[in-house]
């Protein structure tokens, strides 16, 4: 919550604005109904929600680092401004790429790896609901340190017809890396993004 003399300011689900997205905002001014409010920032878009108190901020610049908010009250023909408050801009985090709900290393049976069908990327411990969509990945399989099964640039998520195939017939210690995951962005930036290790038990 940011507060001024007339204005308060409430960050819903964050104490920044993260890039690309809609980040939920609630403003309140002293003695001013939300329906005459008038809000403007310096590098981003703002839109009102389902209720006058409640807006979206969003902005896709990707030089700013902080950001400027403009709180006004509509008077008659004018506009009287009342405050500017600041915040900080920021990058989403990049997600964890999970197999299983394995992110880093784990040891699992076969079966539950080929239950899991694909891959997911997600943020942890992040307020603000974010979907990320996998466009390709590759993956190895090693069986007493030798390579048996190999796919660079698997479209999608899921898995392919040839790698259910080996899961099917998996053997104990057998171990699958998951690795240069490319997922879309929100800034439409692509980084290829590790992925897990897993062991079949």
């Amino acid at each position: 919550m940011t507060y001024s003399q007339n204005v308060a300011i409430e960050l819903e689900k964050m104490n920044v604005f993260y890039k690309s997205i809609a980040n939920p905002i609630k403003v309140v001014v002293q003695n001013y109904p939300c329906e005459k409010l008038i809000l403007k920032s310096k590098y981003g878009i703002i839109s009102q929600a389902d209720d006058s108190c409640h807006y979206f901020y969003r902005t896709d610049s990707c030089n700013a680092y902080n950001e400027k908010i403009y709180v006004g009250v509509e008077l008659e023909d004018k506009v009287k401004w009342l405050d500017t408050l600041e915040y900080r801009l920021k990058k989403i985090p990049d997600p964890f790429v999970s197999v299983a709900n394995i992110s880093t290393c784990g040891i699992i049976d076969r079966n539950r790896l080929w239950v899991a069908g694909g891959l997911v990327a997600n943020i942890e411990n992040f307020d603000i609901d974010v979907a990320f969509r996998v466009l390709q990945y590759s993956v190895v399989i090693y069986r007493n340190d030798s390579v048996i099964f190999k796919a660079d640039n698997v479209i999608g998520n899921r898995f392919s017809t040839e790698l259910i195939s080996e899961i099917k017939k998996a053997m104990t210690n057998d171990r699958y890396l998951f690795d240069d995951v490319i997922i879309e962005t929100f800034d439409k930036c692509s980084p290829k993004l590790s992925g897990p290790e897993i062991k079949i038990k």
